[in-house]
């Protein structure tokens, strides 16, 4: 097995080792920082070394610095050093790439994106990013700045039959990326002054899903032209189906495969932009519950106002009042923070035979209605649509109330029963 470069340790030391800032912070001494992310500073050897760096005087930490050896980070760099002409490559790209899509803020299928921090709905997080994560964008999901993608990465050594090769033909990109892996699938939170670092063209896009579908739901036609062993650092054409052809590497092999632990790499790299987006899911299902509560809430407290008139005219035809109750917090939602019409009492006494109360009913729109017996003799409630009884019940010494849960229609009426026989309607139509 050929040796893969970069080393899966310099991969693994990039996406998980403390990011620059968040060891500033702790050398500074940022109360802000959380007990776990001091204790794992505490732990890592780099950040380690930089406190007591920082800690020495500059002639001693001077001395010090070019004796530590770390192969996977520089922290000084000399001037007279020549920049690599790879590197001097790469950061020419990297500005001209950032300038041709330095206007562009609104995402759109096929948009490389660059996560340099992690943000949700409410703004930044305080989550180290330990170095920044590509992604390119698929689509826009049901919820409002999160969108379906696939991570990008640079390490083509490391490619597999689900890692498609970025080609000439989708220039200008930041070298930051090389490839986009089908098999890392994710969901991103887009935030408005995020960088792009390229834009594949639809068609470009459409081989992408292309690929992803076969991946998805492999048939015999997308496998075919994939050679069955695996060769690790091998790229080849391949075929998906409806004929495409992409540039990818081999299938993944055995235990022994080195890119199985490359891929759980990024794998648990990308669970950092999927919380993210969760964050996002999360608040949108909640605003979704609170929108809700307060269309129903209102619903509630408009419904029951306009029954109150008819149950106005009930006391006139009994010959008494219509009292209001204390108010019971029972038009509101809690949730949706609606506070009830002052003009209209959540119950009331109905000419002393009965109390009238409109309760609380969650996200239903039904009225729950509670009548108290206020007679001293039983009082019979009779609930009709159309002259059909739907519901009866006699309040009496054994049974001092009654539930009725309605939702106000045509034909729909209480009929109360007084103690001396008579009966009285109330409408409960709207």
């Amino acid at each position: 097995m050929s040796k893969l470069t970069p080393p899966l340790s310099v991969i693994e030391d990039r996406l998980f080792d403390p990011s620059p800032t968040l060891i500033r912070r702790w050398i500074t001494g940022d109360p802000s920082l959380s007990t776990d992310d001091r204790q794992t500073l505490e732990r890592d050897e780099r950040a380690r070394f930089l406190r007591d760096l920082a800690e020495l005087p500059d002639n001693v930490a001077n001395d010090a610095a070019t004796e530590y050896d770390d192969t996977s980070a520089t922290y000084i760099i000399d001037e007279a050093v020549t920049i690599p002409p790879l590197i001097d490559e790469l950061h020419r790209r990297r500005v001209a790439t950032r300038d041709h899509f330095e206007s562009i803020h609104e995402p759109a299928p096929g948009q490389m994106r660059l996560f340099e921090r992690a943000a949700g709905p409410e703004g930044p997080l305080d989550w180290d990013m330990n170095t920044p994560l590509a992604v390119l964008l698929w689509r826009p999901t049901q919820v409002a700045g999160v969108w379906e993608g696939w991570m990008l990465a640079s390490e083509t050594d490391y490619a597999t039959d689900l890692d498609i090769l970025l080609e000439p033909e989708d220039e200008p990109y930041d070298g930051l990326v090389a490839m986009v892996q089908i098999w890392n699938k994710v969901e991103c939170y887009v935030y408005s002054d995020q960088q792009v670092i390229g834009q594949l063209h639809p068609d470009r896009l459409r081989t992408m899903v292309l690929a992803f579908a076969d991946y998805a739901l492999p048939t015999a036609a997308s496998t075919a032209s994939v050679p069955v062993s695996a060769n690790p650092g091998t790229l080849i054409d391949r075929v998906l189906n409806g004929g495409k052809r992409v540039l990818c590497g081999t299938p993944l092999g055995d235990a022994r495969d080195v890119r199985h632990r490359y891929q759980a790499l990024y794998g648990a790299a990308a669970d950092l932009i999927k919380q993210a987006a969760k964050l996002a899911v999360v608040a949108h299902l909640e605003q979704q519950v609170h929108d809700r509560a307060a269309a129903t809430a209102t619903w509630l407290r408009d419904t029951w106002g306009k029954l109150i008139g008819g149950l106005q005219d009930l006391a006139t035809e009994l010959g008494g009042s219509l009292t209001p109750v204390a108010p019971v917090a029972v038009m509101s939602c809690d949730e949706a923070e609606i506070q009830p019409d002052d003009s209209v009492a959540s119950g009331y006494r109905v000419a002393g035979l009965v109390q009238v109360e409109c309760l609380p009913n969650g996200e239903d729109r039904a009225l729950k209605l509670r009548l108290t017996r206020l007679a001293v003799q039983p009082v019979v409630l009779r609930l009709t649509l159309d002259g059909d009884l739907l519901e009866q019940h006699t309040l009496d010494a054994e049974r001092q109330e009654a539930i009725f849960f309605v939702t106000p229609e045509p034909g729909l009426a209480l009929l109360i029963q007084d103690p001396s026989g008579a009966q009285y309607r109330w409408t409960l139509a709207i």
